[in-house]
């Protein structure tokens, strides 16, 4: 059948787009001069230093690079595998995955040992930290968005209504101990609506939808389901008598989706917190050379574990997102410092092993993370709120036991 490019598909597409862009990019984008270097081949990494100087002064005339090849940084000592002569697949997979290994081993012992085990506590706890805090955001906004809705709930207790029709749809409302007698309810919405020690009497339901809404301890009799989505998670501890029927049952998505929930209202809310990365990263892209790696990794650190602590003043769902966004502003430029600081605090044979691995080991932080404040969006917000705050406070205070790597050579 025809295929129906519905949003996601448009949103997959232009999500797609920055994958897309910098592979395309990559083609244009020089070998590493560090890399040729180590590889031994000067000539060419010679040329992409020319080229970036060039690059870098293209609006002064007459400027020339005065680096010569002799001065170039010299070649490591080689502390690696040797590849096999007779390369083969599998010959190839045996001597990356040795060369893994070797790097990894060399990481852990001196004179990295100390370097990897601070970077490592700075990696998981900023992970679990932003990650965490990223998902108790957005489902606290839900909740207080929730508890608004509940209060305004409106009972409907102790009512006999008979010979009615329901043409209306019906919203947030708690029926309890009502008779329904020759009523019909047709073409309606039931939106959060609970029907608890109910009894429905020779009724109808045709052509109703629900979300949210819900039989508990209801009699009926004599009652007839026409074209409903009433799935018999529902009812809870109902009783049928007397020839009541279900016709033509929906058989579709048996999940029980909420109409109040709008997807625009969270792209807005994600919107604003976004927002508020760019001037961060715009402010550590200017501070990181000037400060230092490790005075912006340890000053947005504190600055992050201290904006936290201004949650416990979020009531509303405006506050909420100013805080996210403040959070976002001062966390970035840990981020960019923690890129930096690994980058430049291992050699060229080990920059990529060590990245990869502190990388995967964030993930696995920012999974528990989430996990973790998945499960405080229920408990009281000072749980999340203590345990974000102390955690990137300890990430703070172990930063700054990093050396400074702002003016070594690479």
């Amino acid at each position: 059948g025809r295929l129906h490019f519905s949003s996601w598909r448009v949103f997959l597409l232009v999500c797609s787009l920055p994958s897309i862009v910098s592979v395309v990019g990559l083609a244009f984008l020089p070998e590493s001069p560090r890399f040729l270097l180590e590889m031994g081949r000067d000539v060419e990494a010679m040329y992409v230093y020319q080229q970036i100087f060039k690059m870098n002064h293209s609006n002064k005339s007459g400027v020339d690079y005065q680096l010569s090849e002799l001065e170039l940084p010299g070649r490591r000592a080689f502390h690696g595998i040797p590849p096999a002569v007779n390369r083969t697949l599998l010959s190839d997979f045996c001597f990356s995955l040795e060369s893994f290994w070797s790097s990894f081993f060399q990481m852990m012992c001196p004179p990295f040992a100390k370097v990897t085990m601070i970077m490592l506590v700075i990696w998981l706890t900023t992970s679990f930290g932003f990650y965490g805090m990223s998902i108790w955001f957005p489902e606290y906004l839900r909740k207080l968005q929730s508890e608004s809705y509940s209060s305004e709930t409106a009972v409907e207790a102790n009512h006999y209504i008979r010979n009615y029709i329901f043409n209306y749809s019906i919203e947030n409302t708690n029926f309890e101990s009502c008779v329904f007698h020759n009523v019909r309810f047709t073409g309606i919405v039931l939106n959060h609506v609970l029907f608890t020690n109910c009894s429905f009497i020779n009724s109808s339901f045709s052509d109703v939808h629900s979300s949210r809404s819900f039989f508990r301890q209801c009699d009926f009799m004599r009652v007839r389901f026409v074209d409903t989505d009433f799935y018999d998670y529902r009812f809870d501890d109902c009783a049928f008598h007397n020839s009541t029927t279900f016709l033509n049952r929906d058989t579709g998505c048996a999940i029980d989706f909420d109409v109040n929930f709008r997807l625009s209202d969270v792209f807005v809310e994600n919107l604003f917190a976004q927002l508020a990365i760019i001037p961060g990263n715009i402010i550590s892209s200017c501070v990181i050379d000037r400060v230092g790696r490790v005075k912006t990794l340890g000053v947005s650190l504190f600055l992050s574990s201290a904006s936290v602590l201004l949650v416990w003043a979020s009531v509303t769902r405006s506050s909420v997102i100013t805080f996210q966004a403040i959070f976002n502003f001062v966390s970035i430029s840990a981020w960019n410092a923690v890129d930096v600081i690994t980058t430049e605090s291992y050699p060229a044979t080990l920059r990529s092993t060590a990245y990869g691995f502190l990388s995967a080991a964030s993930r696995l932080a920012a999974l528990l993370g989430s996990l973790t404040f998945g499960h405080f969006i229920s408990l009281n917000k000072s749980v999340p709120i203590i345990t974000t705050s102390a955690v990137l406070l300890l990430g703070c205070l172990v930063s700054w036991r990093m050396p400074e790597t702002k003016d070594v050579l690479m």
